[in-house]
């Protein structure tokens, strides 16, 4: 019942970032819609990897922003990545893409 009330709270943040956004072009009010009506129609209750792809990359575009935000501003990022699932989920995708486009671009580089 915690876990539940946990995921309510963070996805009810999840809500208040999606419309804090500036929406410059129709793409994107088309797109924040799209989730926003995902989100209310799976009761908020999915695990990260149950997530649409749209979800997950606005998800690691908020964790990036607000990460290098917080590193411009000196202070650490480590509370603000483990404070829900989904940020934790998205930090380490975040993490991924870095590693192998490294690893792809080291390898032609040889």
């Amino acid at each position: 019942m915690e876990n539940n009330l946990k995921n309510l709270d963070d996805e009810d943040i999840f809500r208040k970032e999606l419309n804090d956004i500036n929406l410059n072009n129709s793409y994107d009010r088309i797109i924040s819609n799209n989730i926003y009506n995902n989100i209310n129609n799976t009761n908020d209750l999915r695990k990260p990897h149950e997530k649409t792809i749209e979800e997950t990359i606005y998800e690691i575009r908020v964790v990036l922003s607000d990460v290098l935000s917080l590193l411009i501003d000196g202070k650490n990022p480590i509370n603000y990545i483990f404070s829900s699932d989904n940020k934790q989920f998205a930090f380490c995708l975040l993490m991924l893409i870095i590693g192998i486009t490294m690893l792809l671009i080291s390898n032609i580089l040889k």
